[in-house]
């Protein structure tokens, strides 16, 4: 990837230099893709935590997944027992009771943290 630099010499005399950092690129990559992925497993461990139980079926089929996309990362919490986003949103005669959605609010914070961490010990000085 190239980042352009620009700087000014004179008043009117603009130059610019492409620097392609490769390494550095990946390893940002690699960081932001580790942090998203404690995001969305921290997610996925709290939904199971806040699921209501009968069997425990719900619970045990939320799964999480984040690969990368054209726009960027793409995180995705989800449930398998075919009735989850029910539980989720609610039904005509039982109202919602969220889980994946408290989750996955109270996880986003995580995950900036999480790059950070792996930002910091990826470019030590």
């Amino acid at each position: 990837m190239l980042y352009p630099i620009r700087f000014n010499v004179a008043d009117s005399d603009y130059y610019s230099l492409n620097i392609q950092t490769v390494e550095a690129q990946k390893a940002v990559d690699d960081a932001l893709y580790a942090g998203s992925r404690a995001g969305v497993d921290a997610t996925v461990e709290e939904a199971k935590a806040l699921s209501p139980r009968k069997t425990g079926k719900n619970a045990d089929s939320i799964a999480g997944r984040l690969r990368r996309t054209e726009k960027g990362l793409k995180g995705t919490i989800f449930t398998q027992s075919g009735y989850g986003g029910f539980i989720e949103i609610g039904e005509r005669n039982v109202g919602p009771r969220p889980y994946i959605f408290p989750a996955a609010v109270h996880n986003l914070g995580l995950i900036p943290d999480e790059i950070r961490i792996r930002m910091k010990y990826t470019f030590k000085k």
